[in-house]
């Protein structure tokens, strides 16, 4: 169950950048395509394409450690690091391009730091039944 949680969380956070994404194929009447590269229509697309291509091996790997047993504590606490991160990285996208932004490096660490320790997590759980 609290995989579904962290995925209903995540799929209200994807509504909302595919929402987001089609406003600016309205504003900037872009029927196809991605407009011009940093642009705010590419901007949207890409905060919406970067969720949908980290979110699914995230949950899925949260889900096969919540079904091997692991902590509650442990699935919330990757479970608030992904989201965190992941509304942080939306979240500079709505900035100014030309520079590094805070939260665009929070978001991807935090990112990265949650995949690598859910990953390392479920290799110390799956070892043991492998061999």
């Amino acid at each position: 169950m609290i995989t579904l949680f962290y995925a209903s969380l995540l799929a209200l956070l994807a509504f909302v950048l595919a929402l987001w994404a089609s406003v600016r194929r309205g504003t900037t009447k872009t029927i196809i395509g991605q407009g011009e590269i940093g642009g705010p229509l590419h901007r949207a697309i890409r905060a919406h394409g970067n969720l949908i291509e980290y979110a699914p091996i995230f949950l899925i790997v949260l889900a096969l450690l919540e079904m091997t047993g692991a902590g509650n504590g442990m699935l919330h606490l990757l479970g608030v690091l992904f989201v965190v991160g992941r509304l942080s990285h939306a979240y500079s996208f709505t900035l100014p391009v030309d520079r590094p932004t805070v939260p665009r490096a929070v978001g991807s660490s935090l990112n990265m730091l949650s995949l690598l320790v859910a990953a390392i997590y479920g290799l110390i759980l799956g070892l043991p039944q492998v061999f």
